[in-house]
C-alpha cells in the first residue's frame, strides 16, 4: 500500500512539474493515467467493503447497539479501530484523486489538451471523489470526538456510493479510448 502512495505522489509531482507537451485531444497518456487511477479506486472499494463487512449484526440488538464491534488485528476493538480505519480509507481516497487533479491542472495550464467531454467527466469524477473523501474524513472526526455513534454506517455506504459515481465517470472517459490523429 505504501508503494502505491509513493507511486501516486511521484506521479502527481511529475504531472505538475513537467510539461507534457501539446497533444491531440485527450492523448493516450491521459487514458493510461485514468486507467491507473480507476484501478486504485477498485482497491479502495474493496477496502471499504471489507471495513463494512467487519460489522456483524448482533443476535440480540439493543436500541443503541446493532452490531458486534469490529476487532483489530491485536484483538482490541471499538471506537479506536473504527476511527483508524475511517481515517486510513479517507487518506487513500485523497491520495488517489490527486493525479486526476494533476491532469485537470495540466489541462488548465495548456500542458495537456483534453476534449470537452473528458474535461467535464474529470470535473465530475473529482467532485465525487472529493465528496467521498470529505464524508470519510468527517465521519472519522465525529467518531473520534464521540459526536456520532460509530455503529451508524450511513456515511460508509454514502462514501461507497460516491466512489462508484466517480469510477463511473472515469469509465466513461476510458470507454471513449484514445483518439487517433487524422
Amino acid at each position: 500500500m505504501i508503494k502505491k502512495f509513493v507511486f501516486l505522489s511521484l506521479f502527481s509531482i511529475f504531472l505538475l512539474t513537467h510539461s507534457i507537451g501539446q497533444a491531440a485531444a485527450s492523448s493516450p497518456f491521459v487514458y493510461k493515467t485514468i486507467k491507473l487511477i480507476n484501478i486504485n479506486f477498485d482497491d479502495h472499494l474493496k477496502a471499504l467493503d471489507f471495513f463494512i463487512a467487519k460489522w456483524k449484526p448482533k443476535k440480540n440488538p439493543t436500541p443503541s447497539s446493532f452490531y458486534e464491534e469490529p476487532a483489530g488485528l491485536d484483538g482490541g476493538g471499538g471506537r479506536d479501530i473504527v476511527y483508524e480505519n475511517a481515517k486510513y480509507i479517507s487518506q487513500l481516497i485523497l491520495a488517489s484523486w490527486r493525479p486526476l487533479d494533476g491532469l485537470r491542472i495540466c489541462h488548465e495550464n495548456k500542458e495537456e489538451s483534453l476534449d470537452e467531454l473528458d474535461t467535464k467527466a474529470i470535473a465530475d469524477a473529482l467532485s465525487a471523489f472529493e465528496g467521498a473523501y470529505t464524508l470519510m474524513r468527517e465521519y472519522s472526526i465525529r467518531v473520534y470526538n464521540i459526536r456520532q455513534d460509530f455503529q451508524d454506517l450511513t456515511d460508509l455506504h454514502a462514501t461507497r456510493a460516491k466512489i462508484i459515481e466517480g469510477k463511473a465517470k472515469l469509465q466513461e472517459i476510458l470507454s471513449r479510448g484514445p483518439q487517433k490523429k487524422n
